[in-house]
């Protein structure tokens, strides 16, 4: 498996005791520059900045990004 562009921490689900069982799944994208489109990418294969966690109901719960 080739080893993603992505920093660790944000592809990588590590969820604090207060978080566990609220999040259903998780999405990954590319945010780039001046631009407003968020591009889908799989996060062991791509490079992504932006990670958006959805709860049971398919809400949003929580975003995570880095900078770049």
């Amino acid at each position: 498996m080739k080893k993603a562009a992505t920093p660790e921490p944000l592809y990588r689900i590590f969820l604090p005791p207060e978080d566990q069982h609220k999040i259903k799944f998780s999405r990954y994208y590319f945010a780039a520059i001046n631009d407003v489109r968020l591009m889908s990418y799989a996060p062991y294969y791509e490079r992504c900045n932006v990670r958006i966690d959805f709860d049971h109901e398919g809400k949003i719960y929580k975003v995570e990004w880095q900078n770049e």
